[in-house]
């Protein structure tokens, strides 16, 4: 399904438009690498170390340097987890949802800026506890602060840090991303 998604937002920024500067719509994504803690049962269960993420966005731009955003993001434990899995409860973690944000960016010269997102996220999160697969729901802060750049085409190339902050689950990365403005 991944694969199908990245497809999709792939063949959209292929089509693009000639008027890509003054439409207000924006579709994009990025893919990191970073942390991931995991408390579950009042801290009695702990799981942390590193994990990948993949978040794919559409933006609806309301001013020149205000939007809201719309997004599909994802995790999951990383390299380093998987060697120490053998040793926790808690093994195989990734997540996944839906986030609303509000985006503000501060232009320092023409075509590239300093942003931010904050907003509110929703994930289904899975793992493996005792190796029996375990099922929950969390929920919580979603924010990212980064730099961007757009060509004249409406290509933008960004990168951020993205810090996830939910009930059960915390997540820090450092992503890289692509985006479109159509």
């Amino acid at each position: 399904m991944r694969a199908s998604i990245v497809a999709l937002m792939l063949g959209a920024m292929a089509i693009g438009c000639a008027q890509a500067e003054d439409s207000p719509h924006l579709i994009g994504g990025s893919v990191g690498y970073g942390s991931l803690e995991f408390e579950h049962r009042n801290s009695q269960l702990y799981d942390g170390g590193d994990g990948a993420t993949m978040d794919i966005w559409y933006r609806y731009m309301f001013s020149e340097h205000w939007g809201a955003e719309l997004s599909y993001m994802g995790g999951e434990s990383g390299i380093i987890s998987a060697i120490f899995d053998s040793i926790s409860n808690i093994s195989d973690l990734r997540y996944h949802g839906g986030r609303v944000s509000v985006y503000g960016e501060l232009p320092l010269y023409r075509r590239g800026g300093l942003y931010a997102k904050a907003g509110y996220g929703s994930y289904n999160v899975r793992y493996d506890l005792d190796d029996v697969g375990q099922d929950t729901s969390d929920q919580g802060f979603v924010g990212s602060l980064g730099f961007q750049h757009r060509f004249n085409s409406g290509l933008g190339l960004h990168v951020e840090y993205q810090r996830l902050s939910l009930d059960k689950l915390t997540g820090d990365s450092f992503n890289f991303g692509l985006s479109w403005r159509f």
